[in-house]
């Protein structure tokens, strides 16, 4: 016997009200399967959702003193004032007192030094802090803990991997600290029980005095600024004389000069057009409002 394919009229026949039911059945199992399924992967993107909310929770800093609304300069100067310098932080008595010593080492540096990025050596390990570990897991995709110095928010990176660490930051315009270890733990131990380890800022590295990386054909120049207004010199027309000097680490060469300036910065702004520094250093301190703003056109800031 040859078999044929089934037709519909070699079916067997079921009443329409039972095949409804059986069809209904059918669907409402598959239905359940479904919902079943999405129950669970619901779930799972919840709890994949809520550890995410909890990780965020838990690293937001509990410094206070750090945070955007409220963060001040050494001389408690905002950040949107003009001659805020963001080289400096300001750190509240009360809250110094209550650090340990480990932390009070590192915040003593760190407060001078804001707009670097600072390793701090624990151990086989370095480490950053805060700030700097928000710079660690967005440039180098670190994942922020709570730990290291006094429980705040850390990331780091073993002794091996430090110089490709400080390399990568410098190729993306940061600028680089390290504080090291003056001796071991041994030897803070013999000096008593609660000493802690001697530190130090050794070097700072930015991205025109690297001098330890492959330099390319381009010039690096990193400019140096100083302003000095003529008006007390009972100059009538109210300019003003910038002093200058920058250097081409690469090439070795070294400038130095001066320019006449008016209103306009039409001089400075040639100067900066023809040198291009990849840095610029002035103190706030020395600048003029309105010199200050004009920096921050260049996006340079001291």
């Amino acid at each position: 016997d040859i078999s044929m394919p089934e037709t519909p009229g070699m079916r067997p026949f079921v009443p329409g009200l039972k095949r409804i039911q059986k069809d209904v059945c059918r669907d409402a199992k598959h239905t359940e399967v479904l919902l079943h399924d999405n129950v669970k992967k619901g779930a799972l993107v919840s709890n994949a959702l809520k550890r995410s909310m909890d990780l965020d929770s838990e690293v937001i800093s509990k410094f206070e003193w750090l945070h955007p609304s409220v963060i001040m300069d050494a001389k408690r100067r905002r950040s949107d004032d003009p001659l805020y310098d963001r080289k400096t932080l300001y750190v509240p008595p009360d809250a110094l007192r209550k650090m340990t010593a480990s932390q009070r080492q590192y915040w003593d540096v760190k407060r001078n030094y804001m707009d670097v990025v600072l390793f701090f050596k624990v151990g086989k390990f370095y480490e950053l802090y805060e700030l700097d570990a928000e710079i660690g897991h967005k440039e180098l995709d670190w994942k922020i803990t709570l730990s290291g110095v006094g429980k705040c928010r850390q990331v780091g990176v073993s002794e091996s991997g430090i110089d490709d660490a400080v390399e990568k930051l410098l190729i993306r315009g940061y600028k680089v600290g390290r504080m090291e270890q003056l001796e071991t733990s041994e030897q803070a131990k013999s000096r008593g029980a609660g000493s802690v380890i001697q530190r130090k800022l050794i070097n700072v590295l930015t991205p025109s005095t690297n001098h330890q990386s492959s330099i390319g054909p381009d010039a690096v120049h990193l400019l140096s600024i100083k302003e000095v207004s003529l008006s007390c010199l009972c100059n009538m027309n109210n300019s003003t004389t910038f002093g200058f000097a920058f250097v081409d680490c690469a090439a070795l060469k070294f400038w130095v000069g001066s320019i006449i300036d008016d209103a306009s910065f039409s001089a400075l702004g040639s100067l900066l057009a023809q040198v291009s520094p990849k840095e610029i250093i002035f103190e706030n301190q020395g600048l003029s409002k309105d010199t200050h703003r004009f920096l921050k056109m260049y996006n340079l800031t001291g």
